[in-house]
């Protein structure tokens, strides 16, 4: 590597393989640093456009060789060095390269530079893609070119150095507090904040640090958010600094909006199946970012009419309400969001139905890696089917949540449990403390779809909403959902599938 025309991204990740690929359109010469061995999947597109790959650099003293042998004076020639989110401040990578007073920047930041600042941008514990399909199709019907990044769609650095319609578009993002934490540009026009539940504390350490990382999507330093939309409910956000928000909105059920008696919101009727809106646009707003929030605004009143809204649950609607008082934001007129509520979809992964058999629905909620999530999506089938003929599929690489919750709130009211996957002894060891919990421990996915077929009755429905992180065995949440539909498909062709029921429906629970 000659000069400073060289860019070094640390982690080789989605991200990581997005933003090396981005740098390589820009002309750079590009180093991937990876602490472990790379999957090939990922390797081969890197390979392919020259870009150097260095893996398991497992500690500093590998990688000062690696770049001693590529003759890199990392203080003469000062490469760009672009990390991935995986990747905390606290890694030893951050104090490798200050060491030799060379920045690093987050792959977000190192994207939103070029592209510009986000429409929207919606960051929570649980519902963040929901949330940002929902908006991204309320503004499309509307009007309004928008392109899903971050999390879901593209990756930020996808949209870089291209000429296609997509990166002209305005941007709707989802924001994991790991993308919030290490960026400083992230902030977008309408930032959403939709729950908060501990997660991630591994790396953030307590629900006050995870806090501190998901408030960074509506101010960091003088970068501030120009609308923001918060839960009602949701007292932990009731601290954050939304001062700088001109316009700031509230969502949530009727009741709740009732006892907040806030300005602007979207509450939604369940009984009436309706939105109450009182809301703002950008049009109404004057440029002075130093007037003081709603003060000056007269806020437009709207019913919406969702009867037609397919997505069950309420958190559903939670979400929906959400991304209705962000489209406000952005100018969608309640008529033609009204039109589009009937045409909104469910996501992959997320209560997505997969098909029926033999009269057992199959349900793939493998998004569900928390026990929030868990909970939200069991409230949500249990609306439509009798929580005895309910068995669901938990398990996985479990987060610092206490599963006696499970134990006492879900799992003594279906029909079963099914348990599989790395943390099942612990998860099995909570559901053993509740008599009337009915459970099975299997080993992987496939064991445990197999003794589900054998207890459901028909007209019940097996639900994989595993509470858990899927890295015990898979890549990522999406693997571990589309190889559930994989199961299904294949017990779908199976013939002796009626023989299976029969077995197991005669075996005892543990």
């Amino acid at each position: 590597m000659s000069g400073s025309v060289f860019t070094i991204v640390l982690g080789g990740g989605i991200s990581g393989l997005s933003a090396a690929l981005a740098e390589r359109r820009r002309g750079r010469e590009v180093i991937v640093v990876d602490e472990r061995r790379m999957p090939e999947k990922r390797r081969t597109p890197l390979i392919a456009a020259s870009v150097v790959v260095w893996e398991d650099v497992s500690d500093s003293l590998i990688l000062a060789a690696k770049l001693k042998l590529a003759r890199i004076d990392l203080i003469k020639q000062k490469p760009k060095v672009v990390a991935s989110p995986g990747i905390p401040k606290s890694h030893w990578f951050y104090s490798f390269f200050q060491q030799s007073e060379v920045s690093v920047v987050s792959e977000v930041d190192n994207a939103f530079n070029e592209l510009g600042q986000p429409l929207v941008g919606v960051t929570g514990t649980n519902g963040k893609t929901t949330t940002v399909n929902l908006i991204h199709q309320l503004l499309f019907n509307a009007g309004f070119p928008s392109a899903l990044c971050g999390n879901v769609g593209y990756a930020p650095s996808e949209l870089c150095a291209t000429d296609n319609d997509v990166s002209k578009a305005s941007l709707v993002v989802e924001l994991s507090s790991y993308q919030l934490e290490t960026s400083r540009l992230a902030v977008p026009k309408v930032a959403v904040l939709l729950n908060l539940a501990p997660d991630h504390l591994e790396r953030h350490k307590s629900l006050e640090g995870y806090l501190a990382a998901k408030a960074r999507i509506v101010a960091v330093g003088d970068r501030r958010a120009k609308f923001s939309v918060v839960p009602a409910a949701d007292k932990l956000f009731h601290g954050v600094d939304f001062s700088g928000s001109l316009g700031h909105g509230y969502f949530g059920s009727l009741t709740e909006m009732n006892m907040l008696s806030a300005p602007l919101h979207v509450a939604f009727d369940e009984a009436e199946s309706r939105l109450h809106c009182a809301y703002c646009s950008v049009q109404d707003l004057p440029s002075d970012d130093e007037c003081e929030s709603n003060a000056f605004v007269t806020p437009r009143e709207a019913l919406i009419d969702i009867a037609g809204f397919k997505l069950y649950g309420r958190h559903n609607l939670q979400n929906l309400a959400a991304a209705v008082m962000a489209a406000l934001f952005c100018g969608a007129s309640p008529a033609s969001i009204e039109a589009t509520i009937p045409l909104l979809e469910p996501v992959e992964h997320r209560l997505e139905p997969v098909g029926i058999l033999d009269g057992v629905f199959f349900v793939n909620d493998s998004k569900a890696t928390n026990l929030d999530a868990l909970f939200a999506g069991y409230e949500a089938i249990t609306t439509r089917f009798r929580p005895e003929a309910v068995t669901v599929l938990v398990g996985g690489r479990a987060k610092k949540e206490d599963w006696k919750v499970f134990a006492e709130r879900v799992a003594g009211r279906i029909n079963s449990s099914i348990v599989f996957g790395e943390s099942a002894d612990m998860i099995v060891e909570s559901l053993h403390k509740t008599s009337q919990a009915r459970y099975y421990r299997v080993g992987c996915l496939e064991e445990a779809v197999a003794k589900a077929w054998g207890c459901t009755p028909s007209g019940g429905v097996i639900l994989l909403s595993p509470g858990c992180a899927s890295f015990d065995a898979y890549e990522s949440f999406e693997e571990r959902g589309s190889h559930f539909r994989k199961i299904f498909a294949h017990l779908e062709q199976d013939d002796s599938r009626a023989t299976c029921r029969c077995l197991g429906d005669s075996i005892s629970a543990s």
